[in-house]
């Protein structure tokens, strides 16, 4: 399946993404059947990218989503084994973002959906990645700059919190100690 974009498109067996595809302002993807399997690049331009409700959406790529518009997730679930950049955007909905093995969220942003670290690594660079709703880290979170803040819900740790220079205690590690006063 091959989108020229030129109109809304909805695909009712999913899409296999293992090339570059951009989805520019203005154009729509609608995805259910198999939905996303995404090996390639694929880059929110403006455009929007509606992910199956009712199968797996996987990212084994990259996943660019640009700070045109926030992409909401309707109810749906993505698993992230690739790379999920956030680019300063809202990633909002009913579904959920799991960060697999091999995963790696970086970027400032907002994370307003459910999620979960379960093994991968959340990299926070120079400024605020936000992650609203209590999440287990199972994975690494890895504040990687001294400007760097992960601001949010409360974080049940399983594994790793790691700042990258000399600090006092971190937003993420102040939030794990006072969560688990509670």
């Amino acid at each position: 399946w091959r989108p020229d974009l030129q109109e809304p498109k909805r695909s009712g067996n999913g899409m296999e993404n293992d090339a570059n595809l951009t989805i520019p302002s203005g154009r729509t993807i609608t995805l259910s059947g198999a939905g996303l399997d995404g090996a390639g690049t694929l880059t929110l331009a403006g455009g929007t990218l509606n992910l199956s409700t009712t199968s797996p959406n996987t990212n084994r790529g990259n996943f660019n989503i640009t700070n045109a518009i926030p992409f909401n997730l309707k109810g749906a679930s993505l698993v992230n084994t690739g790379t999920l950049n956030l680019n300063e955007v809202l990633l909002a909905g009913a579904g959920t973002l799991t960060n697999g093995p091999g995963g790696v969220v970086t970027g400032r942003g907002a994370i307003t959906a459910a999620f979960a670290n379960a093994g991968g690594t959340v990299v926070v660079g120079p400024g605020t990645t936000n992650i609203t709703q209590p999440f287990t880290n199972a994975g690494n979170l890895q504040l990687a700059d001294p400007a760097a803040n992960l601001a949010g819900g409360a974080i049940t740790n399983n594994r790793t919190i790691q700042a990258s220079a000399p600090r006092t205690r971190s937003s993420a590690q102040r939030r794990c100690l006072s969560s688990a006063k509670r």
